[in-house]
């Protein structure tokens, strides 16, 4: 599916319907290739070094989606997620620009705790809110930015043609 879309791209290249070079994708087709299999093999079998994937295809989709640009308009905040045994992943949004780091920091907004599989869970369905209500996370600080994020990853999931 990811080989048609370029074949479509490159077509409307050839084509003269959008300029040589010029083209624009939010995901490369290797990295949606890369996506495309972990979203395929679940939660379950996520791997560790999937994690900076997952943020920097969020970010680019949160930098560049106008619905995501929509949600997150008058937005600031420092969101701290803290995996056990992995690390710690800090999202930022701050004037409409999204960014994450895997630093750890001392004053977030919103930090909140969970298990890798609920981590990859909660991304590739959308539903923060089923694992959070059964215990799956522990949150301390403003939890409506939760709220915002997943909001995000929900239109994110609405735009995947394999979701």
């Amino acid at each position: 599916m990811v080989d048609f879309f370029d074949l479509i791209e490159l077509t409307y290249e050839g084509l003269g319907l959008i300029e040589k070079g010029k083209r624009e994708s939010l995901i490369d087709a290797k990295t949606m290739r890369r996506l495309y299999n972990v979203y395929m093999d679940g939660a379950k079998d996520i791997d560790p070094n999937d994690i900076p994937l997952i943020f920097s295809i969020f970010v680019t989709f949160a930098n560049l989606n106008k619905e995501a640009q929509d949600i997150l308009a008058d937005e600031d905040f420092v969101v701290q997620m803290i995996i056990p045994d992995v690390g710690a992943y800090v999202i930022n949004a701050k004037d409409g620009v999204v960014s994450w780091s895997n630093k750890k920091i001392d004053n977030p907004t919103l930090q909140f705790g969970l298990a890798l599989d609920t981590a990859a869970e909660v991304f590739l369905s959308g539903n923060a809110a089923s694992a959070f209500m059964g215990g799956k996370i522990n949150a301390s600080g403003n939890i409506a930015e939760a709220l915002v994020l997943n909001d995000v990853i929900e239109t994110f999931l609405e735009l995947l043609p394999f979701t």
